[in-house]
């Protein structure tokens, strides 16, 4: 994937955010708390929280670099922006020099839990009461924000850049989360999946290394995911599918053979199991948008459904 393209810029501050999903509720509540974005100085945000009242647990880094580290009440940390983004040779990105970094903290002790932030920067004390909902509560002139948080789990590993993530839910309940990891100058289509969004499997890799965008992903068999994405081949941007069953093997491959661009894709599911595609496709003037539909476990050929002298992009389908 080109890291430097005006798409994966946009995305860029999101490549080192860790994947997450919303856990069900635990007994405390969660807050994030985040420091050292709004100085452009480097400093050692290196800190701790207790709890006056209530029970304080760190539960997650946020934005961590490689050198950071956290125990259960403190953590060792700089606001310095290290992202590693990984740039065409010739390509130049520029960020300011420091960037926000915090923790998730889970607080129990309902809402007159009381807990303390100590920080080379100031003190804090922080009542959950005084934290409003959808917008965060600022400390120390700004220098410190804390806001209300669901509880995530991370399912992204190690320190690759993650980015175009897609959810499904099947049939059976079981949640599949899918993303594209970019490492060593390659991507490569990573698999989630829990029958009931706590207990997780190990990431499979569903597709060889090369170069994807665009992530869409159904299931609509127990224990079964499909996944589509843009892949460039042979200099030609085309669909590739992948399809992965619990406890067996992945099957993927090439899966338009159009002049292309094919990209963006997107798929809907029915409720009788057909799965509806929509992708921008190619044509030999101009980019159009056109429906491939699997029926009864089998993929129709693609239907051109709009076909005018503008180019179409990033087309979407929803199902009553």
């Amino acid at each position: 994937m080109h890291r430097a393209s005006s798409d994966s810029l946009r995305c860029a501050f999101a490549a080192w955010v860790l994947l997450t999903v919303a856990s069900p509720p635990a007994t405390g509540q969660h807050y994030r708390l985040v420091f050292g974005g709004a100085l452009s100085a480097v400093a050692d945000w290196s800190d701790s929280v207790s709890a006056a009242m209530g029970a304080v647990l760190i539960g997650e880094a946020h934005q961590f670099d490689l050198g950071g580290t956290l125990s259960a009440a403190s953590w060792l940390c700089g606001n310095q922006w290290d992202g590693r983004l990984q740039m065409e040779p010739n390509d130049e990105a520029v960020f300011p020099s420091t960037r926000w970094k915090g923790v998730i903290l889970d607080v129990s002790g309902g809402e007159r839990a009381v807990f303390d932030i100590e920080t080379a920067k100031g003190a804090a004390s922080v009542r959950p009461r005084e934290v409003p909902f959808q917008r965060m509560l600022d400390l120390l002139d700004g220098r410190i924000l804390v806001e209300r948080a669901p509880p995530l789990r991370r399912l992204s590993q190690g320190m690759a850049d993650d980015d175009y993530s897609a959810v499904a839910i099947g049939p059976d309940g079981r949640v599949w989360v899918a993303w594209i990891s970019f490492a060593d100058g390659a991507d490569i289509i990573q698999l989630r999946s829990s029958p009931n969004a706590t207990d997780w499997g190990p990431a499979q890799s569903i597709s060889h290394p090369g170069d994807y965008q665009h992530l869409s992903l159904v299931s609509t068999e127990p224990g079964t995911s499909t996944a589509v994405a843009s892949a460039i081949q042979d200099g030609v941007l085309r669909l590739f599918k992948a399809e992965y069953s619990v406890g067996g093997e992945p099957t993927g491959a090439t899966f338009t053979h159009g002049p292309g661009p094919d990209a963006f894709p997107r798929m809907a599911a029915a409720q009788n199991g057909e799965v509806y595609l929509v992708y921008r496709s190619g044509s030999d003037s101009n980019t159009d948008t056109s429906l491939r539909v699997r029926r009864e476990g089998a993929w129709r050929e693609s239907v051109r459904v709009a076909s005018h002298p503008a180019n179409d992009w990033e087309p979407a389908v929803a199902l009553n």
